[in-house]
């Protein structure tokens, strides 16, 4: 389960403090090897996709890790035993930014509080991601698409907050919010990063669920799995 590609259900320039999970297709990685370190309640586990090299998770969530769409990317997902609902993935969707969706991007994370403070995003800094955040996933929003509910064109994802944030040393955007349908109703919570990758490519990290409840548990995870994440 990863962040972003959700088929289609569903401009001030102020910050943003409004209250993923896309569908994609998953095939085995042959000679899959996944090598884990138990530290008490938490387990390291090696990644090593969306240039992440390790982190931490509960010890009682699993990792899987197989190719995305077809091959072009590759994603690592981690779930608790027999709860596939609530899911924490690393995402290298293989596609690539073009230079100015590169220098786009650059000039957002460089925008990072050098005392490490979150940096909220305008309206208008978003738009200029749109790329970045995936056109038919999370970077279609509120901000970069003006139709409305009930139209089957409208946004797939609802931004509660977006901001640049540092972890483990390296500027990323950190986007909090909701897939909702045509109807703009919620179909699952998503908390993630958007960071930039070698040769263009977007390294990703979020955590989804359709429940609300293992959404809030799942939050801490993700937040545990932040400060825990050593890059390559």
């Amino acid at each position: 389960m990863d962040g972003g590609d959700i088929p289609k259900p569903a401009k001030n320039d102020v910050e943003v403090r409004v209250g993923g999970f896309e569908d994609h297709f998953n095939y085995p990685r042959e000679g899959e090897i996944l090598v884990a370190a138990n530290t008490g309640g938490q387990t390291r586990h090696e990644v090593d996709v969306a240039g992440v090299k390790s982190v931490e998770v509960p010890s009682n969530w699993s990792q899987t890790t197989e190719s995305y769409l077809g091959g072009r990317g590759l994603i690592s997902t981690f779930s608790p035993g027999g709860n596939t609902d609530v899911v924490l993935s690393v995402l290298d969707k293989g596609s690539r930014l073009n230079q100015d969706q590169t220098n786009a991007l650059d000039a957002v994370l460089n925008l990072a509080d050098p005392n490490g403070r979150p940096r909220v995003l305008l309206p208008s800094q978003i738009k200029s991601i749109t790329e970045a955040l995936g056109t038919t996933t999370v970077g279609d929003n509120q901000y970069t698409n003006t139709a409305k509910p009930p139209d089957p064109t409208s946004p797939v994802f609802k931004i509660m907050s977006a901001q640049v944030i540092t972890v483990d040393g390296k500027p990323v955007v950190e986007v909090d919010g909701q897939f909702v349908n045509e109807n703009g109703q919620r179909v699952r919570d998503y908390i993630g990063i958007f960071g930039k990758g070698d040769g263009g490519h977007v390294n990703q990290m979020f955590l989804q669920s359709s429940s609300k409840d293992e959404y809030i548990k799942g939050r801490k995870v993700y937040k545990d799995a932040l400060q825990s994440l050593d890059w390559k």
